[in-house]
């Protein structure tokens, strides 16, 4: 799960210094339809407009159906930490949100998406590869939450959220 959460390049964040216009966010994944790469952003509305109509990219014929279930993941971005490379060693330089059980490092501060090629469940495993040279770095700090259904409603469309258990 985590190397398909890497990949969205739509919308997960890493940073080590909270900004202040990030708010947590929550990001999901349909099962069938995530991988190294979506096929949309992966905040609720893009997946229900995007299950609203066939992709043939996606093997997908025809729109889904009113009341068709999607088994799902999510993660929620706790928020952005700046990390700069500290006597000798990459350090936060602001606290990291309370809950975070993963690091994904974003493209630029401010950025929505990150590199899937350092992500890893503490600062120390997503930055191992990372030049001194490289930094400042900014990381999205996330959290795994249990897995979900999804249930498409083509009034509108929406989807609603279920806990899979």
């Amino acid at each position: 799960m985590g190397e398909r959460r890497a990949a969205d390049t739509a919308a997960r964040p890493l940073q080590e210094k909270i900004t202040e216009d990030r708010m947590e966010e929550t990001l999901y994944y349909i099962t069938d339809y995530s991988d190294e790469i979506v096929p949309c952003d992966c905040r609720l509305q893009s997946w229900a407009d995007w299950l609203s109509r066939p992709d043939e990219n996606w093997d997908r014929a025809a729109p889904a159906v009113d009341g068709e279930t999607f088994r799902a993941s999510s993660l929620t971005i706790l928020g952005d930490v700046q990390v700069e490379w500290i006597d000798g060693a990459w350090t936060a330089v602001d606290p990291i949100p309370a809950g975070t059980d993963a690091f994904f490092r974003r493209h630029a501060r401010g950025a929505k998406g990150w590199d899937p090629d350092f992500a890893g469940p503490t600062l120390l495993d997503a930055t191992d590869c990372i030049e001194p040279d490289e930094g400042p770095l900014w990381f999205a700090c996330t959290r795994d939450n249990p897995d979900i259904i999804l249930t498409y409603r083509a009034a509108g469309p929406v989807l609603e959220v279920a806990s899979a258990n």
